[in-house]
């Protein structure tokens, strides 16, 4: 008879029970409601871990690595650190386990500035400078340019009252916003901005434009800025400025140090951080707390050198990131593209990138970033179906257990409430990771969260500003998922889910990726042959447009055609962000050649009737590799300042605070902004102009000896609000 209170079960279904209690105990897997789950938590000893990480050695590589210089990818600093970290490696994992991965990649190179003092014809004194980051691709070679020196302090309109600006040369404090704009409507031929005591990111980031303006810009330390100060007070002193900043092919590599799994070395984990930094004085890009990222990944290597994992870990140090993500790009081609792992042979399941930074101890896991803002509601199952519970359920809380701490982790993969997959993050990033999930793989990057990164991207990201202590938690989580990763007995993932994949869009977008090679040609046209020759030796830029659109200026990737004109780009995307269906991403090419001997435009996109009316310069890249054209015109540039909306006075487009884009952001009207010969009343046969709407600067490029017209539309119906011409009293035509 069966108890008060208590339900009797068949004799058979209770023995079923049984049965499935013992399967689940013996076998080293098991499926909950599809979710695969690997070894039991308890096996992980997250504890012993994270007290095993020694924070003194990360210290050590943060202070070697910004003792060098700057790290921009091709300068001097980059390649110490580059041998820094190759040796380590080679000391720590053995020389057969290290590989270097050689790649170029397109860098403006500061060659080196000098501005020598000059009274009544006699030197005063000779001081380094240092060139700002060019205006898009505007990068400029001078040599004696003169002037008066005009000391206009934060570079607001009323600091130029009663000044001589015109030809002349303007000192500013670099903390002075986009002021600099300002000495350049007023005709300055160049400016020089005064080292701070202490300044941000922000600020750095409003001193360079998206358009090709071609306006000289130089830094100073500040006890030789404190003598231009004193000596811009004095009528008869002149200073002479010599400066070469070019684009150049730089040699870059990745390394990657190699720690074989005991049980499944044909499994692999990724782990990448960038070790390369970016100033907006790119000859000083110190980059101590970006230095945190790759001196943690160092770290993580020595451990798991001493504790192997069952699966083989690839610690991969990429550079290029600054450069659209140069180096993950190139990892991804050349290692996840490979005979191996596309045939099967060897399997690379997950990349994890470190992005950390200690400015704050929160960080967030995050799958999309802003370099191609891939994500869909389809492609968003190859994170949540395994991944994102198996860190969320087990990881952190197992990790927490273990420590008796809490920490502050963002699900970016499952954004919910008011927060999206940028999780807190109120401005446009790019992820190492985001390469390797375009390509179909399985990619995240643990970042920090809820920061702005303010000591970063300028010449004071230095040691004394690193808060080493704010990195702790951050690397602790990194260095648990991690390990769980690299030690599950089974990984709930079909490989085929997360194999790489060229091109791929599944029925209703329920999976899209896309990552492939794009070979292509500078062209101009020939009027005496009739038809187009090569370009060698051009800046090439390749960006999303459309509605992928970003304003983000490290998202555009800059290359440079060869001797034949010819050109190739690895990591271009074909699907990205969608509802549903998915989006295919549009990439617009355009070159642009720089005079050897003063940098200036030389040749311009030619939006006329042999370039761009004929041959498209925006394709949608759908097979691999692709093919694209883009042609380019002799031209002069015509710089153009306050382009706005007339009518209420108002940019002529808004941008999305967070995004960087026209996603979700006020709505503006349409503008065009069209260039007319101005004897024949027509479009140029070859003209160009670039503007981007949300900056109040546009340059125009017309045939040499031409006479332009400039008409500014606006509107629904674009009707003409301005006509733009050179004309004057003297010479009205």
């Amino acid at each position: 008879m069966p108890g008060r209170g208590k339900t009797s079960r068949p004799a058979s279904l209770r023995a079923a029970t049984i049965t499935v209690a013992l399967v689940i105990a013996i076998l080293p897997t098991c499926s909950i409601n599809g979710v695969v789950f690997g070894a039991p938590p308890e096996e992980f000893n997250f504890a012993e871990v994270v007290s095993k990480l020694d924070y003194e050695s990360i210290a050590r590589h943060v202070r070697e690595l910004s003792s060098y210089g700057s790290r921009v990818t091709g300068y001097d600093g980059y390649y110490k650190a580059l041998n820094y970290i190759t040796e380590y490696f080679v000391r720590v994992l053995g020389g057969t386990n290290v590989i270097l991965q050689n790649y170029t990649v397109a860098i403006p190179k500061d060659l080196g500035a000098k501005i020598t003092v000059m009274e009544n014809g006699q030197v005063l004194r000779v001081l380094e400078a240092f060139c700002i980051w060019p205006n898009y691709i505007q990068t400029w070679k001078v040599s004696n340019l003169k002037g008066q020196l005009i000391y206009a302090k934060k570079g607001e309109l009323s600091d130029f009252n009663g000044l001589n600006v015109s030809g002349n040369i303007v000192l500013l404090d670099f903390n002075s916003g986009d002021g600099w704009l300002n000495a350049a409507r007023l005709g300055a031929r160049a400016v020089i901005f005064v080292e701070p005591s202490g300044t941000t990111r922000w600020e750095a980031m409003v001193k360079f434009l998206n358009v090709p303006l071609y306006f000289p810009r130089f830094y100073v330390r500040k006890e030789d800025g404190d003598f231009l100060v004193k000596v811009s007070r004095e009528s008869d002193v002149e200073v002479v400025i010599d400066s070469e900043f070019e684009w150049e092919r730089a040699a870059a590599a990745n390394v990657i140090g190699v720690v074989n799994g005991t049980r499944y070395p044909d499994e692999i984990i990724v782990v990448a951080a960038h070790f390369d930094s970016w100033s907006v004085v790119p000859k000083l890009a110190f980059g101590a707390d970006e230095a945190v990222s790759v001196a943690s990944l160092l770290e993580l290597a020595r451990y798991f050198s001493e504790n192997r994992p069952l699966r083989t870990v690839y610690f991969v140090a990429l550079s290029g990131h600054w450069q659209a993500l140069a180096g993950a790009r190139e990892f991804v081609e050349k290692f996840f593209f490979s005979p191996e792992v596309v045939s099967g042979r060897k399997k690379m399941y997950v990349f994890v990138a470190l992005d950390l930074s200690t400015d704050g101890s929160d960080v967030a896991l995050l799958y999309r970033g802003h370099m191609y803002d891939f994500g869909a509601s389809g492609p968003m199952l190859r994170w949540l179906k395994w991944l994102q519970p198996r860190i969320f359920n087990y990881y952190i809380p197992l990790l927490e257990k273990q420590t008796g701490k809490r920490y502050s982790v963002r699900d970016g993969f499952h954004p919910s409430g008011s927060y999206g997959w940028w999780a807190s993050i109120p401005e446009p990033y790019m992820l190492d990771s985001e390469p390797f999930a375009v390509a179909h793989g399985l990619s995240f990057a643990v970042r920090t969260d809820n920061v702005l990164r303010l000591q970063q991207g300028h010449p004071f990201d230095t040691w004394e500003n690193v808060k080493l202590d704010n990195l702790k938690p951050q690397l602790e989580v990194a260095a648990a998922i991690v390990y769980g990763l690299a030690n599950e007995q089974s990984l709930g993932i079909t490989y085929s889910e997360v194999a790489p994949s060229r091109y791929l869009f599944t029925a209703a977008g329920g999976d899209l990726a896309g990552f492939m090679t794009v070979k292509g040609k500078v062209w101009t046209f020939n009027v005496s042959k009739g038809w187009y020759t090569e370009v060698p030796n051009a800046v090439v830029v390749a960006c999303r447009v459309g509605v992928s659109y970003s304003s983000y200026p490290f998202s555009r990737i800059v290359t440079m055609s060869d001797e034949k004109g010819e050109f190739a780009i690895n990591g271009i995307s074909g699907y990205g962000y969608g509802h549903g269906y998915g989006r295919v991403d549009v990439w617009y090419f355009e070159a642009y050649k720089l005079s050897e001997k003063t940098g200036v435009i030389e040749y311009a996109p030619d939006q006329g009737q042999y370039g761009r009316m004929r041959i498209r310069f925006d394709y949608e890249v759908n097979r691999h590799p692709y093919n694209v054209t883009t042609v380019v015109f002799r031209a002069i540039p015509i710089e153009i300042f306050d382009v706005i909306d007339p009518t209420p006075y108002r940019p002529l487009m808004y941008m999305n605070p967070v995004f960087r884009n026209t996603l979700r952001a006020l709505s503006s009207r349409p503008w065009t902004l069209t260039l007319y010969d101005a004897q024949q009343l027509s479009q140029f046969v070859a003209w160009g102009l670039s503007a981007v709407g949300y900056e109040k600067v546009a340059v125009l490029f017309v045939p040499p000896r031409a006479k332009g017209l400039l008409l500014f539309r606006v509107g629904p119906n674009l009707n003409i609000v301005g006509i733009l011409t050179n004309s004057s009293p003297e010479y009205p035509e």
